[in-house]
């Protein structure tokens, strides 16, 4: 596969709701920086539900439209289905998932040398 971001500023390694939660905090503050994140599983697979208090992303930056995807998110939740809200947000704002699983940091240090920031 090849990505569209070549030079990302940040990569996080899995795009569960922390991940994605960091990722599109990461973008909303800093909109210039290229945000690349690595997923194993291309069909979300957490089927589990989740408890959500709203006051958890009182202070998380809500621009871009992210504040109306945050008040949408009911109290109990599939984290399949949060996964999936937050995938398309991300997709919207330049975010980019890349559905492989990651074998080595080293690897993607050497693939990609110039990023800062690697999660995970």
């Amino acid at each position: 596969m090849n990505p569209r971001i070549t030079n990302p500023s940040v990569i996080f390694i899995g795009a569960g709701p922390i991940g994605l939660l960091g990722a599109i905090q990461v973008r909303l503050l800093n909109p210039s920086a290229d945000v690349l994140m690595f997923e194993k599983y291309k069909v979300p697979v957490r089927n589990h539900a989740m408890y959500v208090n709203g006051t958890s992303f009182r202070d998380m930056d809500r621009g871009n439209g992210f504040g109306e995807v945050l008040d949408n998110i009911p109290e109990k939740v599939l984290i399949s289905d949060l996964e999936t809200t937050l995938r398309q947000y991300a997709d919207t704002i330049g975010i980019e998932i890349i559905y492989e699983a990651v074998r080595s940091v080293d690897e993607l240090k050497k693939q990609y040398p110039n990023t800062k920031y690697i999660i995970g």
